[in-house]
């Protein structure tokens, strides 16, 4: 039907989607400056190698926000990463300020991050933190920020999840991204946000990042979030024990007997994790 009926000759590439990132950018940008903030993952990784093959090193300002949540030894593997390909990375330490910050959520103000339980409260404080900081980076380098764009390596799933209506109007929310929080989305109307990776999903970042160059160890690796171990690590005030708990943990040791052959017994935790089930979002 593609290449018959509707007569499309299969010649787009990812090479294509590349010139029209960086035509996007340029248009955008103007003669403006763009700081990118780099968490440590993937996709901030490859807006900045994206941003800096676009308008060059000059006017991109590279910021790895260290919030104290890193992997051993993260921030010192991104640096080396993109000074590799040019792209000089300013390494902040804000781990006292990320643990101290809070944010407000509809109408009432959180507890410090440091003694707070929920994933989702979390990761809010965590993404308007990021921002708060990245704003006062912008100050202390002497920036004005009417000249200078904030960028993230925001993707297309990620605003889904985060039920951005931009994206969709049905989802909802599955767990707010730190790039997709209050603040953020308040930036982002007043045209301050450059987010050229939004229309992506993972498997092309991770085509696109080969083709600027990334070294395939960082292109490849394991999907982390941006708010690192402060969500990976799951945290309880009181256990989440439901009614049929019993009857689950059965049920659990019934299945492995039956097909393991090696003598293990499973553990049902009693602390909830967020997961996905349709549309919506599960524990």
């Amino acid at each position: 039907f593609l290449m018959g009926i509707a007569g499309l000759s299969g010649s787009y590439s990812m090479g294509c989607r590349q010139d029209l990132a960086i035509e996007y950018i340029k248009q955008t940008v103007g003669d403006k400056q763009v700081l990118v903030l780099v968490s440590g993952g993937v996709d901030s990784s490859v807006c900045a190698a994206l941003l800096h093959r676009a308008i060059g090193p000059e006017r991109v300002v590279a910021l790895h926000i260290d919030h104290g949540f890193m992997r051993h030894e993260e921030s010192t593997g991104v640096v080396k990463a993109l000074t590799a390909i040019g792209v000089p990375l300013h390494n902040l330490d804000a781990s006292a300020t990320f643990a101290a910050a809070t944010t407000d959520i509809g109408g009432k103000q959180t507890l410090p991050l440091g003694v707070t339980v929920s994933p989702e409260e979390k990761r809010k404080i965590i993404g308007d933190t990021f921002m708060r900081v990245t704003q006062q980076m912008v100050e202390d380098l002497g920036l004005k920020a009417e000249n200078v764009f904030l960028a993230q390596g925001t993707l297309r799933p990620d605003l889904i999840e985060s039920a951005n209506e931009a994206v969709s109007t049905n989802a909802t929310v599955i767990k707010t991204h730190h790039n997709d929080t209050q603040l953020v989305r308040q930036l982002r109307d007043e045209g301050r946000i450059l987010e050229p990776l939004r229309d992506y999903h993972k498997d092309e970042v991770r085509e696109l990042g080969i083709s600027l160059g990334l070294p395939e160890h960082l292109v490849w690796r394991q999907p982390f979030p941006g708010p690192g171990l402060a969500i990976r690590l799951l945290c309880a005030d009181e256990p989440y024990v439901k009614p049929d708990f019993d009857d689950v943990v059965e049920s659990l040791r019934a299945a492995c007997a039956a097909c393991c052959a090696l003598p293990v017994k499973p553990v049902l935790l009693p602390v909830r994790t967020v997961g996905v089930q349709g549309d919506g979002r599960s524990y």
